[in-house]
This record gives C-alpha cells, sequence and structure tokens, in this order.
C-alpha cells in the first residue's frame, strides 16, 4: 500500500490540500495530513472529514483523562487476586466514564443557558466547586452559593425541566 500526503492549501486540492492566507501574517497556515488510504477510495474531502472526525474523538478523550483522570490499581500488591483487581479496575472505570457522562450532559445544558462554549473543567471549576454555605432553618435546609455560582446555577436549574432520563 502507497503513502499519499494530503497538505492543506486553497481550495481544496483533489490530493487534500489545503492553506490560510492571512495577510498580517508572515506565513500561511497550512497542516499536512499522510495516510496510506488509497486514492481510489478516499477523496481528499473524505479523508479531511475523516481526520477532523477522529481528532475530536482524541479531543474528547484528552479532556477525560484531564478532568476524571482514568489511573486505575495496577497491581495487587499480593493483597487480591488478578480477578478482583480487574473487577475493581473496571468498577472504578465505569464509575469516571458516568462522571463524564453526566459532566457532558451538564456541560451541554450550561452552553444552551449562556450561549457560550464550556469546557469541563470550567464547567467544574466555576460551577461545581462553589464555594457554599448550607443553613438548616425551620426544618429546611438553605444552600447560599457565592454570587457568580449562584447566578450560573439559577440558569443551569432554569432548564431542568427539559432533562429527561433514558429509559
Amino acid at each position: 500500500m502507497r503513502t499519499r500526503a494530503y497538505t492543506r492549501s486553497n481550495p481544496l486540492s483533489r490530493w487534500g490540500s489545503r492553506s490560510a492566507y492571512h495577510p498580517a501574517e508572515l506565513f500561511r497556515r497550512c497542516f499536512y495530513i499522510v495516510t496510506n488510504l488509497p486514492a481510489s477510495t478516499h477523496s481528499g474531502e473524505q479523508v479531511l472529514a475523516l481526520y477532523r472526525r477522529r481528532g475530536k474523538a482524541e479531543g474528547h478523550m484528552g479532556e477525560l483523562k484531564d478532568t476524571i483522570g482514568t489511573s486505575l490499581p495496577c497491581t495487587s500488591r499480593g493483597r487480591a487476586s488478578e480477578a478482583d483487581v480487574f473487577a475493581r479496575a473496571q468498577a472504578l472505570l465505569s464509575l469516571r466514564l458516568l462522571a463524564y457522562e453526566l459532566l457532558h450532559v451538564l456541560r451541554a445544558q450550561m452552553e444552551a443557558a449562556t450561549g457560550q462554549g464550556w469546557s469541563l473543567r470550567r464547567l467544574r471549576e466555576r460551577v461545581l466547586k462553589a464555594a457554599a454555605h448550607v443553613q438548616r432553618h425551620a426544618r429546611r435546609l438553605h444552600v447560599i452559593l457565592e454570587r457568580r455560582a449562584a447566578r450560573l446555577w439559577r440558569q443551569l436549574l432554569g432548564r431542568r425541566h427539559r432533562w429527561r432520563l433514558a429509559a
């Protein structure tokens, strides 16, 4: 199988070349895609779309590792059987993936509520880790948030009527 190189230039050639020129910059912005996908089955546009989807998936994996963490117990250190270690690691990874999914849903709701993009780190730092004071009064608990976080929580909870649980 032969290796083909795709470059980014403007307009897109049949080889996937594309670059952008900005008058204020000294050099053109360009990138290259090197692939061994056959030219007979994949056009330059198809290869570019394929690699963009792959880049998005890798971005989500990086975000998962950065925000949730993926470190797992590597050995039993002689205290547990190998099956127990694998079961513990599987349970821990499943919990972390569930946490990632919940954060992702909250991020989508927050983006819709505020009209701007939110990273998982920003959501965690500004909304979920907000300073709060809990008061008990008249058989009720009152959560008092700092002003900026309260505004964000109000926007987020204002959309809760749109939330649905999967069956």
